[in-house]
Formats: C-alpha cells, structure tokens, sequence
C-alpha cells in the first residue's frame, strides 16, 4: 500500500527530523506494483490473477513469478524488497530488467512486448 508507506517514511522522518522529501508527494497520485502487475496480467490472460475466494492472489511472489523470477530468501529484506519490487516494475512497464543480479531470470516474452 503506497499510501501508507508514504505515511509511515513522513512520520519517521519527522521523528527524527531528517528531510521530509515526503511532503511534496502526499497529494501526489501513485502507482504500485500490484495494481500494474493485475493490469498486465488482464491484458494478456484477459482476467485478473484471483485466489478461489475472489481476492486477489497477486502479492509479491506471484509478481515474481509473473515477472519470471523467484524469490529464495530465507527471511525478509527491506533493501531485497525494494530492489525485487523495482526490477518487476521495470520488467512490467519496459520489458526489461534494471539490476544485474537479476540478468540470471529470463523476462518472459509477453513482458518483452
């Protein structure tokens, strides 16, 4: 949810008084990365990516997947999070990836058009 990461980076940064960049984007619109993935995955299969009970089952793994990669941590990573969330945000809107580690995962070939 980008709105309450936004929320939640504002308050800290005005916790600890560092630059709050966040102020100028609260009234900003945003995009993430399951709204995107859902839109791509409709136009190409012509349905959303939903779970039996009618929710959506498109949460990070399932875009990793989607995007043509896998996740194998062990734990959570913020940093790990952010670049895997970048790299499918690429994949999706460009066809192509951004971070090198990730050159091992082919784009699948719908990204690529």
């Amino acid at each position: 949810n980008v709105g309450f990461d936004i929320m939640f980076l504002q308050t800290k940064s005005m916790k600890y008084k560092i630059l709050n960049i966040f102020r100028e984007v609260m009234g900003a619109r945003t995009m993430d990365l399951h709204t995107i993935a859902q839109m791509k995955y409709y136009k190409i299969y012509g349905k959303y990516k939903l779970r039996e009970e009618g929710l959506s089952d498109m949460g990070l793994p399932n875009v990793l997947k989607f995007c043509g990669m896998e996740d194998n941590r062990q734990a959570h990573n913020a940093l790990e999070d952010c670049k895997l969330t970048a790299e499918c945000f690429s994949r999706l809107t460009e066809g192509k990836g951004i971070f090198p580690e990730y050159s091992q995962y082919e784009i699948p070939e719908y990204l690529q058009t």
